[in-house]
C-alpha cells in the first residue's frame, strides 16, 4: 500500500484507513492536501506564519472528533466534514 501523495488510494478510502487505525493513511491524506490547503490560507491571510498555523490547525480539526463519532471528515479544501 502507498501511503503518499502518490497512493492509488481515494480520499475516502484514505479515511476509511485512518478510521480503523492505520495513521500512515493520515499522513498520505495530509501529504496531498497540505499545499492547497496552505495556498488558500496564505492568500487569505497574507502571512507565511499565520497560513502555516491555519494549515495546521485545519487537519488537526479534521482529526480530533472522527474516530469517536464515526462521521467522515472530507479532504478537499473548502470542504465540510459531515
Amino acid at each position: 500500500m502507498e501511503v503518499g501523495p502518490e497512493s492509488q488510494d481515494s480520499d475516502g478510502e484514505l479515511v476509511a484507513r485512518y478510521l480503523r487505525g492505520d495513521g500512515s493513511a493520515f499522513d498520505a491524506l495530509v501529504l496531498r492536501h497540505r499545499l492547497a490547503v496552505y495556498r488558500v490560507a496564505y492568500r487569505l491571510l497574507g502571512s507565511h506564519e499565520e497560513a502555516d498555523d491555519v494549515s495546521q490547525e485545519a487537519f488537526l480539526e479534521r482529526t480530533a472528533p472522527y474516530p469517536a463519532s464515526g462521521a467522515t471528515p472530507a479532504f478537499a479544501p473548502g470542504s465540510r466534514a459531515s
